[in-house]
């Protein structure tokens, strides 16, 4: 019996409803752990208590709730064992409540005969709250004791009563008290959405004041909000402790808030200047007359004259050295300049811009004039680059692949027609 004598003087305390099996097994002497919560708290409830009598009564306090009362004029190691192995449940926590002599007996058997089940030791009883009424009545009349969170409520309460889900019965009724709705701060209140603020429209349509003191004197500031200019920012030549008198003499400020409307005044009238001119320009730019996309012709210029000729203009010309892609564009750009220049065909400037013209010719395209013996006439030279370079699809495949472009939303072919 020393072991129970050392058990009962020292019993292991736990702090939770949360101790695990393995942790009891690992306490110190294998012993059932004493709860600090009443034995209502508990699926599985024993009572283990002497009478004149044996007797036994079964209740279900709570739905899933057993309450096993057990008498016995005397608890022998052999009858413990037969009534915990017949009324402790495996799958849950079992609270046992009985005299510490009792207990002492059960601590003995406890190592060799139950350490797989989770028992622990509940010292106390309290009343079981079983209508919901009573329930809210009980939780209202220990909130407005103090008004204090749930957590603290149920503390209290457990002392005197339970009911299951306690603690989330407690913490939605003091969810909706208005006392501490009214009364208490929000510890994690919800930020605020941030908007964007107006953007004015013209001078002075809002303007931002600000009166700050600095050093010995008080200062009147206003920023316009559209020009985001400072049109006054003027000292008051006071010191603190008389701006902030009652008897303190305003007229300062009124003349700078009349001089502030005046500088307001002045910088709208220049805006509404800025904003007639705006609008007289584009007014201008509305009478340009434009000229019709079905009107509108080519420039094609005729040199007559010599002195007119720009040799540097044919000396800008790109060099073609036989890369088919750029064949047609490059013979756009020397069919355009040659026949601006025809009228000038006998004389020599044309047979300087021709010979500029023929050294743009490079790589493999000069080497075909050279091989076909093309003379020095623009005509020819074209003529010998077409057969080579020009597309030389039959007609049929090229008005095929032309059904397949289109201009807009139309087919090629449909908008020729139109």
């Amino acid at each position: 019996m020393n072991v129970v004598a050392d058990a009962l003087s020292r019993p292991p305390q736990i702090n939770s409803m949360t101790a695990t099996a393995h942790s009891d097994d690992t306490s110190s002497h294998h012993l059932i752990p004493i709860a600090n919560e009443p034995i209502n708290v508990f699926k599985n409830q024993i009572f283990l208590k002497l009478g004149q009598k044996q007797s036994y009564e079964f209740q279900i306090v709570f739905p899933t709730f057993h309450r096993h009362i057990i008498y016995e004029t005397d608890y022998t190691e052999a009858k413990l064992i037969a009534i915990l192995k017949k009324y402790l449940n495996p799958s849950v926590k079992n609270g046992l409540n009985t005299t510490e002599h009792i207990l002492g007996k059960i601590q003995e058997i406890y190592p060799e005969n139950f350490s797989n089940y989770r028992i622990r030791f509940a010292r106390k009883i309290v009343k079981d709250v079983t209508d919901e009424s009573d329930q809210e009545k009980e939780i209202l009349n220990e909130h407005q004791r103090a008004h204090r969170n749930a957590t603290e409520n149920k503390i209290q309460l457990i002392e005197r009563v339970y009911f299951p889900k306690m603690h989330a019965k407690i913490k939605k009724i003091v969810k909706q008290c208005k006392t501490c709705k009214e009364q208490k701060y929000d510890r994690h209140p919800s930020k605020p959405l941030l908007n964007e603020t107006p953007i004015p429209e013209y001078p002075g349509q809002i303007v931002h004041l600000d009166i700050y003191l600095t050093n010995q004197n008080t200062v009147l500031t206003a920023i316009d909000k559209f020009s985001k200019n400072r049109p006054l920012e003027q000292i008051i030549k006071e010191s603190p402790e008389s701006t902030m008198a009652q008897n303190f003499d305003v007229s300062l400020l009124v003349q700078q808030m009349a001089a502030l409307q005046a500088t307001i005044e002045n910088m709208r009238t220049e805006h509404q200047k800025q904003v007639q001119n705006l609008e007289d320009q584009i007014r201008q730019v509305q009478q340009v007359q434009i000229i019709p996309e079905n009107q509108r012709v080519a420039i094609e210029p005729k040199i007559v004259n010599e002195s007119q000729v720009k040799l540097d203009v044919f000396k800008s010309l790109p060099v073609f050295d036989g890369n088919i892609n750029s064949y047609r564009i490059w013979r756009e750009d020397v069919t355009r300049m040659m026949e601006t220049i025809s009228d000038l065909s006998g004389q020599p400037i044309y047979a300087q811009a021709l010979q500029i013209v023929k050294t743009k010719i490079q790589g493999s395209a000069a080497q075909l004039l050279a091989n076909h013996g093309t003379i020095f006439n623009f005509y020819a030279i074209r003529d010998r680059l077409d057969k080579a370079y020009a597309d030389t699809r039959p007609l049929y495949v090229l008005q095929d692949e032309m059904k397949s472009c289109s201009q807009g939303r139309k087919p090629y072919q449909n908008f020729m027609m139109r």
